[in-house]
């Protein structure tokens, strides 16, 4: 631990708050991050230590408790290590005040030396000077008189300390409350003096103050030396002994030691001051105290509650590296509780830097750029923003991120994505991310089967898993899965259903990209029937659909539904099943639509077959052979082709089509003509050139048109 005692220059204030904060954070903001995650919690906790609590109190970071705990709660301390190993727990040490307390052995020890040597704060009376009911202040001034060894209460609590509460035994070091650097300001709070000396004279503020600060200087320097670099010296209360602490606290954030400015930005005792001047690495806590409702869980979820708690919590993660600490409750004693705060749960990962500006509307006011006062900062795994000002403030986050009231237990989904927080006065946010949002999952395809409905899709890069989302019969979407593969099976909707899916890729912090295109499908789940539907653009913008249908339909009929994006339906022809083929002429071009094969008769509407596909836009398109329907042939068949557009004259191409067996012999010559470019479709009824009908086997079709060959494969079945 480098602990290289470092003093730095004071900031000269300006007239203006905000210009001295953009000051002092401009050099602070230079400052690379740590290589620790955020954020770092904080609890100051008195009461006693229950082993039903253990496991609650284990979850904190850095853990202060009284230092009665080495007598009496051993054990239990033992217990929290274990739960958490990397746990940091402080001794909660007075040094400006003690109770007189008789047990354990460690505090009557210090009540004792405190009797015996007179080493209470007296007023001009002989009066000792009570900071409350319970609680004395003690003499650490250097006009406090010497024990029989010759020492001070400064330098007698430090050796104290070193001994009882140094290395060696439960602690990872000290935190000494009442640590300041002057005393004066209490006499206002008095009807007489205080007389540190006890010359029965009143002490003139300013020799006092002195005397004060060279005796608390006394005790950290001596106390430095006996526990060594390795072992934490924390103060609670305003100080610069920088070169021998390793940081302090702002208590009570930010009522005590004037406002949030003061509690941030003094260039003496300010957060921003603590993080740079303590040596390095330091340990430094913001802990808010509330004083409203609280509730047998916590406190009151109150708006007022949300902006204290979000603008110390946030002020914590932007401005440096410390921890966060928040307890009180209206009626009852501070440093008490183990409140835990949804926001605690959240990995924000390393720091990226330190706090930046944040464009902010309306910023200023009355001249004054209050805009300068709004930070943000940002971290590897989200982003933290405060806004101290008085007024709203919309504060651009400069990237996507997500809410963290989103979270849905499995993941943060993208529709809580935001780009811009809307902040109220005094308040603060944290949101998760990275600043940008994975792209839409491409290649989404969907496929109804016999008992199911199944999605594939394309890998992408930075995704970790998937979320599937599903609406039915256009109800509301819903996820029915979070997957870590590229597919999924949807066993779940009922037959005869229209369903519509969307995907979308959550990244390694668990937040959600944009959802896919829409893909649609209907349902006949249960049913020996299903029909694999494909589209193909015919000339001039019309539509073919084609599939092929399945042995054992042969008096089935079907009507050809077509469904746009509202859910209108318009029947666009009835037909056989085994005709394979139909053409909508009438659809709007470029326009999205779902088709569906309906069975017609004592089936009641089974959809036996769908595809979503988009209208060509119009034009003549190329020559194409759409292929045999039925396949396999066992009555007959017709053989579709498209043909394309042409430069010549005249009605069209010459365009022949001929049967072939598999020694290439020539079985059935069904067309030799011109034909105008468009959809054709030519049956041939399984016989020959003499009319006799072929036998089982495979043959091939060729279409030769203007002089380009195409060919298929036909099966024949007996």
């Amino acid at each position: 631990m480098d602990r290289s005692p470092v003093r730095r220059t004071h900031r000269l204030a300006t007239t203006l708050a905000c210009v001295m904060l953009a000051a002092v954070i401009a050099g602070w903001a230079g400052q690379a991050g740590g290589t620790e995650t955020f954020p770092r919690l904080a609890n100051v906790y008195f009461p006693t230590l229950r082993g039903a609590d253990l496991e609650r109190l284990a979850r904190w970071d850095l853990l202060v408790l009284p230092k009665r705990a080495q007598e009496w709660y051993r054990p239990q301390v033992d217990t929290l290590r274990a739960l958490n190993p990397d746990i940091v727990i402080l001794a909660h040490v007075p040094v400006g005040y003690h109770g007189g307390w008789e047990s354990p052995q460690v505090n009557a020890e210090i009540t004792d030396a405190l009797y015996q040597n007179g080493w209470w704060l007296y007023d001009t009376a002989g009066c000792r000077v009570m900071l409350n009911s319970q609680d004395g202040l003690i003499n650490m001034t250097t006009a406090c008189a010497p024990n029989a060894d010759g020492n001070r209460l400064c330098e007698w609590l430090a050796d104290f300390i070193g001994e009882r509460m140094g290395p060696g035994g439960i602690w990872d070091g000290v935190f000494l409350d009442y640590c300041m650097d002057e005393i004066s300001w209490i006499d206002g709070h008095l009807t007489r003096p205080i007389d540190a000396d006890r010359d029965g004279i009143g002490d003139d503020r300013q020799a006092l103050d002195t005397a004060w600060r060279e005796g608390m200087e006394i005790l950290v320097s001596r106390l430095r030396d006996i526990v060594g670099d390795d072992y934490i010296v924390m103060t609670n209360g305003n100080n610069t002994f920088y070169e021998y602490c390793d940081g302090a606290t702002r208590e009570d954030f930010p009522n005590m030691h004037g406002g949030w400015y003061e509690n941030i930005a003094d260039p003496v005792f300010g957060y921003v001051a603590m993080e740079t001047r303590y040596c390095e690495p330091s340990w430094n806590i913001i802990n808010a105290i509330w004083r409203g409702p609280v509730g047998l869980e916590g406190p009151v979820r109150t708006s007022a509650f949300e902006r204290k708690f979000r603008l110390a919590f946030a002020s914590t993660l932007v401005f440096g590296d410390g921890y966060f600490s928040f307890d009180g409750g209206q009626g009852l004693p501070d440093h008490c509780q183990m409140w835990w705060h949804e926001y605690y749960d959240v990995d924000l990962g390393v720091a990226l830097g330190r706090a930046e500006p944040a464009q902010a509307e309306p910023g200023g006011r009355g001249g004054i750029p209050l805009g300068d006062m709004i930070r943000k900062r940002r971290f590897a795994n989200g982003v933290a923003v405060v806004n101290p000002t008085n007024y709203w403030q919309d504060v651009e986050l400069g990237g996507a991120y997500y809410d963290i009231c989103s979270w849905n237990g499995q993941f943060y989904p993208h529709e809580g994505a935001r780009m811009q927080v809307h902040l109220a006065p005094r308040s603060g946010e944290v949101l998760v991310g990275c600043g940008r949002s994975l792209s839409a999952v491409d290649g989404l395809d969907v496929v109804c089967q016999a008992g199911a409905v199944e999605l594939s899709w394309g890998a992408l890069e930075g995704a970790e898993k998937y979320s599937v989302y599903r609406s039915v019969d256009g109800g509301a979407t819903e996820l029915v899965a979070v997957v870590f593969g590229t597919s999924y099976s949807d066993t779940d909707v009922e037959p005869g259903s229209f369903a519509s899916y969307r995907v979308a890729a959550i990244d390694s912090r668990n937040c959600e990209g944009q959802p896919s295109s829409p893909a649609q499908v209907s349902t006949m789940l249960g049913s020996d029937l299903s029909v694999d539907v494909k589209a193909e653009d015919a000339f001039d913008g019309r539509l073919v659909l084609l599939w092929t249908a399945p042995p054992g339909e042969p008096d089935l009929e079907v009507d050809v539904i077509r469904v746009d994006a509202w859910g209108h339906k318009v029947t666009v022809g009835t037909v056989p099943l085994t005709s394979g083929s139909v053409v909508d002429a009438s659809a709007e071009r470029g326009v999205e639509y779902t088709y569906e094969l309906v069975e017609r008769g004592d089936a009641g509407g089974r959809v036996v077959g769908s595809v979503t596909c988009e209208v060509p836009p119009g034009g003549q398109g190329p020559t194409v052979l759409l292929g045999s329907f039925p396949q396999p042939l066992t009555e007959s068949a017709t053989i579709a082709f498209r043909v394309g557009a042409f430069d010549g004259r005249g009605s069209g191409p010459e365009v022949s089509l001929a049967v072939f067996d598999v020694a290439g012999r020539l079985v059935r010559r069904l067309l030799e003509s011109s034909l105008p470019p468009g959809t054709h479709r030519v049956e041939w009824d399984g016989r020959d050139d003499r009319g006799v009908r072929v036998g089982s086997g495979c043959y091939f079709y060729v279409l030769n048109v203007g002089g380009e060959s195409y060919s298929g494969k036909l099966l024949v079945v007996r």
